[in-house]
């Protein structure tokens, strides 16, 4: 049998006439496929139904424009030999199974005639072997099934039908040869394979080799050729590796288009690359250096759709065999996170992981006190505690103080907790039995700590809060309390209230007799082993060793609030030590980053402990990092010097600074240069 393959496209003249020529047909493609036969037992019919269905195949072809055995003026439509007029000149026609062929002919060649605009030519075949079929499709335009085009062939092909240029091939041999010899003038990589190259566990990577020739023969020919990667998440990665954006800034070869992420592009000359997925970004951290976002803490999976594509100077992007998954997957395993990465796809397995991920100790604080961004349960509590214990509240000063030059003003409160308030019921005393409300502070000691507090404020506003100094907080309430007020503690708290207020509480005996009989409160139960009982120690008198002792009291708790107002963050987790020093539980889904949080205030601790030696004088420091910070402060404000490992952990922890403060901590360290510590743990090194 002879079929025709005839592929047509429609420009705006006939280049072989000169012709202006209406184009309303777009680009298309006529392929006349072998006739499905009817089946019947007339060879004369069914040689009917294969005449019709060739012609009817082409009625998009005008009758000027058909070749000449098939033309407007009288061509045939051939096959084995039999004639048949196809130009429906409406000639008699026999009966039986030819007149049926002629009339059927007739029908065609009038709607040939009348519908069909005229198109040029561009590539034909004149004759198809008999087997072949035309299912397939490469791209957009199809391209016969059975002709043994590769996609790069198909390419060719395609890129034939459209151009200019007017094309005839006697056979379907001719043009895949003509095809194929294009193909060798035009370097195309060939011969592309992936294979599984290696893979690293602790930082979850992997990393795949791809091996390709050149159509050419000639690798060094594909230096024009450009290779990139193309990954379709199916949603935004930088959402949970937000290292991506780092990555963007950083190599202008990777870009970003909604969900997909390009990289290149890169010269193929090489007949080799190597795709390395570092599954933990820039290191097996959820945060860089500085606070940078790496990894996203938390359980999730993130999965790409991965393929390569190759692009001929001048010419568009195509793709190269294989499509490859490529899956990260975070999970909490305990008190940390593990990060694994596979990719699979023809001739790649590779898996890589559990890496543990660590948190760097600023962003797991800072994680941290999203969860608990005050003190404000604290107040509560401990507040909610001394009312029940019959005391209520007496406001005994309020005053505003004013900042150096710049004019900012401090609100100051002081009040006092005193006897004469509603006793919770079910409160108990000593062994179940009856409670008994403490009485309020007494009158002496009362004149003390407020003489003294007002003291402490004067010395932080000239020293803490001076030239170079952080931006005083708005306001200031000291809180006196009398002793055997429900267990609860002398400390400070950082609250919310009242658009940001930071409470100073002071037990009346702890503060302001601290030599008195029984005292063994936080401070007065340490007075060798604390600043303040160093500080009170240089008191020539006893009063004076009181007054000193009351006021450095204050201080070190103004210490812990002026902490806060300058690295709240820190401040807040810094009392965070492992077991039962962590209130964070395993059920919480923070509790990771608590667990890192302890650990490294214990490394630190640990350290400190082993630098310090047997100096006394800073036992009650050796707590956890807010009190070294809160008695570093102390002792500055004092006049007195501090060593290396208390300055280190001073500012690697965020204590107040200022320029006083500088000047002080800059005796600490070698030639006056104060370190760059961004890490809590930095202070380990510099101790």
């Amino acid at each position: 049998m002879s079929e025709r393959v005839e592929h047509e496209r429609s420009p705006a003249g006939d280049r072989r006439t000169g012709a202006a020529t209406p184009s309303t047909a777009t680009e298309s493609v006529r392929i006349q496929p072998k006739p499905k036969v009817r089946s019947t037992s007339d060879p004369a019919e069914r040689e009917a139904d294969v005449v019709a269905s060739a012609v009817v195949s082409a009625l998009h072809t005008p009758a000027t424009a058909l070749p000449a055995d098939a033309s407007s003026g009288g061509g045939r439509a051939v096959r084995a030999g039999h004639h048949h007029d196809v130009d429906g000149t409406g000639s008699n026609s026999p009966a039986g199974p030819a007149g049926r062929v002629q009339r059927r002919a007739d029908a065609v060649g009038g709607a040939l005639r009348q519908v069909a605009p005229r198109v040029q030519r561009r590539l034909s075949v004149d004759t198809i072997d008999d087997g072949d079929e035309f299912l397939t499709e490469f791209g957009s335009l199809p391209v016969p099934k059975h002709w043994g085009f590769t996609p790069a062939e198909a390419d060719i092909y395609q890129r034939w039908i459209r151009d200019d240029a007017a094309r005839r091939f006697a056979t379907k041999d001719e043009l895949r040869d003509a095809v194929r010899d294009e193909l060798r003038r035009i370097p195309t990589p060939v011969g592309y394979v992936v294979a599984n190259e290696s893979s690293d566990d602790a930082t979850a990577t992997v990393i795949s080799a791809s091996t390709w020739t050149s159509s050419t023969g000639e690798l060094d020919d594909l230096q024009q050729v450009m290779t990139r990667e193309v990954i379709d998440f199916g949603e935004d990665p930088r959402d949970k590796v937000p290292g991506y954006d780092t990555l963007l800034k950083m190599d202008p070869k990777f870009q970003i288009n909604g969900n997909v992420l390009t990289k290149g592009p890169d010269a193929m000359g090489s007949g080799h690359a190597s795709d390395k997925h570092s599954g933990a970004g820039y290191g097996t951290k959820f945060t860089l250096g500085g606070g940078v976002a790496n990894l996203k803490p938390g359980e999730w999976t993130l999965r790409g759709r991965q393929h390569y594509e190759y692009q001929q100077p001048g010419g568009p992007w195509k793709p190269l065999p294989g499509v490859f998954t490529v899956t990260r997957t975070m999970v909490r395993n305990g008190d940390h996170y593990e990060l694994s990465q596979t990719k699979t796809g023809p001739g790649v397995n590779l898996a890589a992981g559990p890496a543990t991920i660590e948190f760097e100790t600023r962003h797991a604080m800072e994680r941290l006190t999203e969860a608990r961004p005050s003190q404000d349960s604290d107040w509560d509590r401990d507040s909610a505690k001394l009312s029940g214990a019959g005391l209520r509240l007496n406001t005994l000063e309020n005053s505003r103080v004013t900042v150096g030059a710049t004019g900012q003003v401090i609100d100051l409160w002081y009040r006092e907790f005193q006897a004469g308030g509603a006793v919770d019921p079910s409160l108990k005393g000593p062994g179940g039995g009856p409670f008994i409300p403490p009485g309020s502070v007494s009158p002496s000691e009362l004149k003390v700590l407020w003489k003294q507090a007002r003291a402490a404020v004067d010395t932080i506003v000239t020293k803490a809060l001076g030239p170079g100094g952080h931006a005083p907080p708005p306001k200031i309430e000291f809180y006196f309390y009398p002793e055997g007020a429900g267990g609860v503690r002398q400390q400070s708290y950082y609250t919310t209230a009242g658009g940001g207020s930071y409470k100073v509480l002071l037990k009346g005996k702890d503060a302001a007799n601290p030599f008195g009989p029984g005292q063994s409160g936080a401070l007065a139960g340490n007075l060798k082993t604390s600043m303040p009982g160093d500080i009170a120690s240089g008191g020539w008198t006893a009063a004076g060793k009181l007054e000193r002792f009351c006021k450095a009291t204050a201080i070190h708790e103004l210490a812990h609030m002026l902490h806060a107002l300058n690295d709240p963050e820190v401040f807040l987790q810094s009392t965070i030590m492992p077991g039962p020093g962590n209130p964070i539980q395993p059920d919480n889904p923070l509790h990771p980053e608590s667990v890192h949080v302890a650990g490294v205030n214990e490394t630190v601790l640990k350290a400190l402990n082993a630098n310090l030696g047997g100096d006394s004088k800073w036992g009650y420091a050796k707590a956890n990092p807010a009190e070294v910070v809160a008695e570093g402060f102390t002792a500055m404000m004092a006049g007195k010097s501090v060593p290396r490992p208390i300055a280190a952990v001073y500012i690697a922890y965020g204590g107040p600074r200022s320029a006083t403060i500088d000047a002080m901590l800059a005796k600490a360290f070698p030639n006056g240069v104060i370190p760059g510590i961004s890490q809590p743990e930095g202070a380990v090194g510099h101790m």
